[in-house]
């Protein structure tokens, strides 16, 4: 899509961009994540409906760093650490070439065990729902291993439990653990 320095409503952009949004607060939620990240310039309006224009910073990351040629960063320092459930790694992983490895914790781990056992202790959830339930878990936990953030199975679990207040939070918990 090209910037043409005008503002557009955030259904032309969705639609324009080709992405995949189902619901109007997803759609919210991405613009004013963009907002706040200072990539768009946007004003929202009641209903979940709003406007927005690209800003030069979000140029600059669309056009990947304009101080170097693409795909080769000016200085590279490779560094490893393990950070376990620090709340701290989002101050990090805004910044280009950070790459970092979250690793199972305990915190994170005793979490999954508290689930994995109020699943099991829940008599309105039949075997099909709790082996569906720890299929996800499953996934989950091989995506976080992977580095990769489980977003879809993390969703679908947060949908299979959202009617079980003690199970919903314990997954409310562990997704704040993941994506915080």
């Amino acid at each position: 899509m090209k910037n043409d320095g005008d503002y557009m409503d955030f259904q032309t952009v969705v639609e324009t961009s080709k992405l995949v949004i189902e619901r109007r607060d997803e759609q919210h939620m991405l613009f004013k994540r963009l907002e706040t990240d200072g990539y768009i310039s946007a004003h929202f309006f009641i209903g979940g409906e709003g406007i927005a224009k690209i800003t030069s910073r979000g140029i600059d990351y669309c056009e990947s760093d304009s101080y170097s040629y693409e795909g080769k960063p000016l200085i590279t320092n490779n560094y490893n650490f393990n950070i376990e459930n620090s709340t701290g790694v989002a101050l990090v992983t805004s910044s280009s070439n950070v790459h970092i490895n979250q690793t199972f914790g305990t915190a994170i781990q005793e979490k999954f065990d508290a689930l994995l056992r109020a699943v099991e202790e829940e008599i309105r959830l039949d075997q099909s729902q709790k082996q569906d339930i720890k299929d996800c878990v499953t996934e989950i936990k091989e995506a976080i291993a992977n580095n990769l953030k489980p977003r879809f199975s993390y969703k679908a679990l947060l949908e299979m439990t959202s009617s079980f207040a003690g199970i919903g939070s314990l997954v409310l918990e562990i997704g704040k653990l993941i994506f915080m």
